[in-house]
Parts: C-alpha cells; structure tokens; sequence
C-alpha cells in the first residue's frame, strides 16, 4: 500500500461519511421571518424527507386502492425512488430498515483496508445518485445538457424523476448546472464531475469544434 493510495481511500471514505449525513442526519437552518427575526429549523434527512413525500402525496399524486378499498394517496416519483433504494440496500444488509442498511454497510466499508477503495466508490456512487434524485424532488435544478455519450462511461441518456413528471423521463446524461463552486458538468450516469476550468478538455473529448 502506497500514500497515495491511503490518501485516495481516506477521500473516498470522507465522501462517503458526507453523503450518509445527507441522507440520513437531521440539521438546522436558520430562518428569516417577515418580522426580521431568524429561528433555529430542524431539517430532516433526506429520506425521511422522502418518506414524508411519500405519504403527504406531494405535488403529482396517484390514489390506489388498500387491500380494504380506502384510498391512498403517494408521490408517485418519491415511491418509485425508495422502492429503489430498498432493492439496492437489501443486498447490502439484512437490517429491516433501509437507514440502518446503509450504516451497516458504511460502517464495514469503514473497517476494511485501502483494498476496497473500489467498493467504497461503488456504494458512493449509489448514495450520490440518491442524494441528487431526492433533492431534485423538492428542488429541481435549472440545468443545460449535452447531447453527446460521456467520455468516462459512454452513456447517452439516463432516467431521471421529478414531482412533476407523471411517469420517469429519459434526459441526457451530462447535464451542467451552477453549484457554489461554479459551473459544472456531470454524468448523471457514472456521477463524473468536470468542473468549469475542465470545460474545454472536456469538449475535445467531445469531439466538439474549437471557437476561433
């Protein structure tokens, strides 16, 4: 085992501590009032977030019918998004709960050596796409897109949710969108980044023309 190497599982780790917190951990914002006043709010994470979506019925709306005929009414695109992760964690742990799932596997993940560096960065990649999908929910992204595959992963299109689509729509895997560290690109697919500093390597290996 090298530095490097150490250095990199230490990163992958550190991602991965931060986008548990995300998913999983309650914080606090502050709050302006109209009186001027600022309050402390909790802030759930964002799959109990996403269960609450589930059962207020947020924005599109589908009622099925129980097992005794009463109505229920779900967000269509919140359920489809737990469903989900509820497949995708029950192969990580036997916990009942999708929460403790994740921290079960997090917390072996945090146990092994810089050997599962890439194991780390395959849960990684699921955790980031939940954290995007679920705060895309409640929030959608003003977003421009690259029609073209990407270079990392070669994937053209990718299926994306949002409160108000009725049903999951196809959009191009690289999307760019402003973030507090500027603009970036990324392949809603594999989750590779280019920053905006990266933008015109990025296009010659788009294949796009120089502008002269």
């Amino acid at each position: 085992m090298t530095t490097h190497e150490q250095r990199v599982f230490e990163r992958a780790k550190r991602t991965l501590r931060a986008s548990v917190k995300a998913l999983l951990e309650n914080s606090y914002c502050d709050v302006q009032r109209d009186d001027g006043t600022v309050t402390r709010q909790l802030v759930p994470g964002l799959i109990c977030q996403l269960e609450w979506a589930i059962a207020n019925g947020r924005e599109q709306k589908r009622v099925i019918r129980s097992k005794r005929g009463s109505p229920i009414v779900i967000s269509v695109q919140a359920f489809d998004i737990r469903a989900n992760i509820d497949n995708v964690t029950r192969n990580w742990s036997s916990e009942r709960s999708i929460g403790a799932r994740i921290i079960d596997r997090v917390t072996n993940l945090y146990q092994c050596s810089v050997d599962a560096t890439p194991d780390v960065r395959y849960v990684q990649r699921y955790l980031d796409s939940w954290t995007r999908l679920i705060g895309d929910l409640f929030e959608p992204p003003r977003l421009l897109h690259l029609v073209a595959p990407c270079p990392q992963c070669n994937e053209t299109t990718v299926t994306m949710y949002h409160m108000d689509d009725i049903e999951a729509v196809q959009a191009p895997a690289l999307q760019i969108m402003r973030t507090p560290a500027g603009l970036v690109c990324e392949c809603f697919a594999c989750g590779t980044r280019w920053p905006d500093t990266h933008f015109v390597l990025l296009a010659q290996a788009l294949g796009c023309d120089a502008v002269v």
